[in-house]
């Protein structure tokens, strides 16, 4: 028997094992790791053209993190290890954060300067929302569940209650 997997809990799965990865030190940590990580906490890649060489630089709001671009191989250097966990420590960086609202919860990603997200455990219902400021991501993410819920009771039909495995992270 196979079992479906959304795409969202697909990589959360992988988000999870990337971050434990990452708090292990390893010495194969790679650059392309290091993206999706930092991607994921919200930061984004600027790309600087071709005369940034190999020097790279993320950027969340008004933090900046410069990075040199490993090469000939691919894999972090641990000094570039250790400058990434010591944002982490000093809390400039954290992991994605979830929304929670009556049972519910939900992304927040960024791109192009709008925040966005899903809601996560759902089966068979796709509830999104958005937002310019996270206020407004936080009241987009209320109102959707509210409006599910409420459509829910005029149908006359049992709104799904988040299973709490498939929304872990």
């Amino acid at each position: 028997m196979k079992i479906k997997r959304k795409r969202g809990e697909v990589f959360l799965n992988q988000m999870k094992k990337l971050i434990k990865k990452f708090e292990q030190n390893p010495g194969d940590f790679t650059y392309d790791e290091a993206i999706r990580l930092m991607r994921y906490a919200g930061f984004k890649l600027l790309n600087k053209g071709r005369t940034s060489g190999s020097r790279v630089q993320f950027e969340r709001g008004d933090v900046k993190i410069n990075l040199h671009k490993p090469h000939p191989q691919n894999t972090l250097k641990q000094y570039q290890l250790k400058k990434v966990k010591g944002w982490i420590k000093e809390g400039r960086y954290k992991a994605m954060s979830l929304l929670t609202y009556k049972g519910y919860q939900g992304t927040i990603e960024t791109e192009d300067d709008i925040l966005f997200g899903e809601v996560l455990g759902l089966e068979n219902t796709f509830i999104s929302y958005e937002g310019k400021t996270l206020a407004e991501l936080k009241q987009d993410f209320k109102a959707g569940i509210d409006d599910y819920l409420e459509n829910c009771q005029l149908e006359h039909e049992k709104p799904e209650c988040p299973n709490k495995d498939r929304a872990k992270i």
